[in-house]
């Protein structure tokens, strides 16, 4: 039987990724017994009042901010809202960067570049107060989580019209023959793809329709369910960031030497 919305789990996203964060989003909310909560959180300053608002359960962090390192927050997170888990989720597969935040008070570490399913499972694992570290990293995974806490939700995300234009995009269809095989109107199409370049933070059309043609080859080529292929297909994006060179952004935190910055 299926979860109804007040009895899912509650699951705040942080990271500065829009197509990342709608990705994990979507992937979130298609499981029967996970919800992403609705703020879309991308700063160190926005995490507390996203959690006064939301009242997740857990926290999925990625540690690189916008405005700088949130590794030096985790411990004020446990202090004041010590029945909220927290998973750092990261690109780096850095056992330093796990063991500082493990130490900071995380109770698990995984990977951006983990299978979809991977992630879910150590999002639900953390929900059931046990640690979880990425099979990349050769750490101990023992020792006690948090308990948890519930609230209703609700919240704007890629919706499955939406993400029905984004398949038929990547498949190469014109806009006149997607609104044709959906049965809607140029008017609806148009404002369809406007939310999602929105969502996506995409500039143009071009670029929508781009990514979609990415992310279409990436559900073609793995055969694996389109919600964690498109989240898979977002975190390829963030790492070669639309060609920009990488360049390394000095944690604003304290860790212990060797924590990496993000490429931007």
């Amino acid at each position: 039987m299926l979860a109804s919305q007040a009895e899912k789990a509650r699951v705040l996203v942080v990271d500065d990724h829009p197509v990342v964060w709608h990705g994990i989003n979507l992937l979130l909310n298609r499981q029967d017994d996970l919800a992403c909560c609705p703020d879309e959180v991308d700063t160190v300053a926005g995490i507390i009042p996203a959690v006064k608002k939301d009242h997740p359960q857990m926290l999925l962090l990625d540690l690189n901010l916008r405005d700088g390192n949130a590794l030096n927050i985790i411990g004020t997170l446990r202090d004041q809202f010590p029945d909220v888990s927290i998973l750092v989720i990261s690109q780096f597969d850095n056992i330093q960067c796990a063991e500082d935040a493990l130490h900071a008070g995380a109770v698990g570490y995984v990977m951006k570049e983990d299978a979809a399913q991977e992630i879910l499972a150590a999002i639900r694992m953390v929900l059931r107060k046990e640690t979880y570290i990425s099979h990349k990293l050769n750490l101990s995974t023992s020792g006690p989580a948090a308990p948890a806490q519930r609230r209703p939700a609700a919240g704007e995300h890629v919706d499955e019209d939406e993400f029905q234009v984004f398949l038929l995009l990547g498949s190469g269809l014109s806009m006149g023959d997607i609104a044709a095989q959906l049965k809607i109107s140029d008017e609806t199409l148009a404002t369809r793809c406007k939310k999602l370049k929105d969502k996506l933070k995409l500039p143009d059309d071009a670029d929508l329709a781009n990514y979609a043609f990415q992310c279409k080859h990436c559900f073609d080529a793995n055969g694996v369910d389109t919600a964690a292929a498109f989240f898979q297909c977002a975190l390829q994006l963030e790492r070669c960031e639309w060609g920009r060179p990488a360049q390394f952004k000095p944690a604003q935190a304290n860790p212990r030497p060797g924590f990496p910055g993000k490429p931007r």
